[in-house]
């Protein structure tokens, strides 16, 4: 019951992400092996998978994992910022890098990995948007991101809106008041 609700959340969000892009993703062939980062883990389904700390705006660096689709790209991406562990979203990670859209979760200030001070959802817009930035001028994004998340992950989605970047597409918010 679990992976059909996991699948059928997941064909959702890439329609989302195929109406908030304009374009559909095609999954390519995997590149030959690459100087990539020795962090940087390969699934056994071709997916890359890389932990790194993004700095913010003042210096304080947050937690992040990426999940690359296969191929060369440039991909759309999804982000979700969560102040429960990014861990734990690893299985979904990698079921939307499968669909050829790159995957972005990161603890958001001062929780798990992440540094700087605990402000309950106060740093969620700078942060936000600046992770939205970072994301653009990554050489594997394509400009287009869509948030996704509920609960507390959706009270970072609102936060990080007003104002945000233009490759903000959309958003998918539940439960989140």
């Amino acid at each position: 019951m679990k992976d059909n609700t996991m699948k059928r959340i997941t064909t959702i969000l890439l329609a989302l992400v195929v109406a908030a892009t304009g374009t559909m993703c095609a999954l390519n062939s995997p590149p030959e092996p690459t100087n990539a980062p020795p962090e940087m883990a390969e699934t056994s389904d071709g997916v890359r998978v890389e932990d790194m700390m993004v700095e913010m705006d003042d210096g304080v660096h947050l937690a992040t994992t990426v999940y690359y689709p296969i191929g060369e790209g440039p991909w759309p991406a999804v982000l979700t910022r969560t102040p429960y562990g990014r861990s734990g979203e690893h299985e979904w990670g990698l079921d939307v890098a499968e669909y050829g859209v790159a995957f972005v979760i990161q603890d958001t200030r001062a929780r798990f990995d992440s540094e700087g001070e605990d402000m309950s959802f106060f740093a969620d817009r700078e942060d936000g948007q600046a992770t939205l930035e970072w994301i653009v001028a990554q050489p594997w994004s394509n400009g287009r991101v869509m948030t996704i998340g509920g609960s507390a992950r959706g009270i970072t989605q609102y936060a990080m809106a007003p104002g945000a970047p233009d490759a903000l597409r959309c958003q998918w918010i539940e439960v989140a008041t």
